[in-house]
């Protein structure tokens, strides 16, 4: 009544196994796919509660001149703000920050907003207005309507 269906393993499907779904993970795996590449991509925790992407990508810091600081600048204060700090990662990260924002955007997912309020912005001030805040960027004074989102 019922017949056999072979399942392929793995193996059979896939030569390239990514371990970690976190953003590095990710973009790994998209990177290798967009080259026609076949990707098992494995991660151990839920999706909806672990790891940086999984929060929203909302926590990629967005570092470049044109929209804040210089690398240089960057690698400094990094040094500052914390005690252990690989210089060399210190350049690599703000310097590769805007292609992957860009490549995040062209696959549909937003992240700029967020990402220039976190980075560009020096202070913020809740308005007395509900559902709004004001945070003073470089470019002064902005006014943005509040939205929540969860996961």
């Amino acid at each position: 009544m019922f017949s056999r269906v072979k399942v392929p393993t793995a193996a059979e499907v896939v030569a390239n196994l990514v371990i970690g779904g976190g953003l590095g993970g990710c973009l790994a795996a998209i990177k290798a796919r967009d080259q026609g590449v076949n990707v098992i991509l494995m991660e151990k925790a839920a999706l909806r509660r672990s790891g940086n992407a999984a929060t929203g990508l909302q926590r990629i810091p967005l570092i470049h001149p044109d929209y804040n600081m210089s690398w240089e600048d960057f690698a400094v204060r990094n040094a500052q703000w914390g005690e252990i700090v690989d210089e060399d990662l210190s350049y690599f990260f703000p310097r590769d920050s805007l292609g992957i924002v860009n490549d995040l955007e062209e696959w549909g997912i937003k992240v700029r907003l967020w990402i220039w309020l976190k980075c560009i912005c020096r202070q913020l001030y809740l308005e007395k207005k509900p559902g709004f805040f004001q945070f003073l960027s470089t470019t002064g004074l902005i006014t943005r309507k509040l939205t929540m989102k969860t996961g």
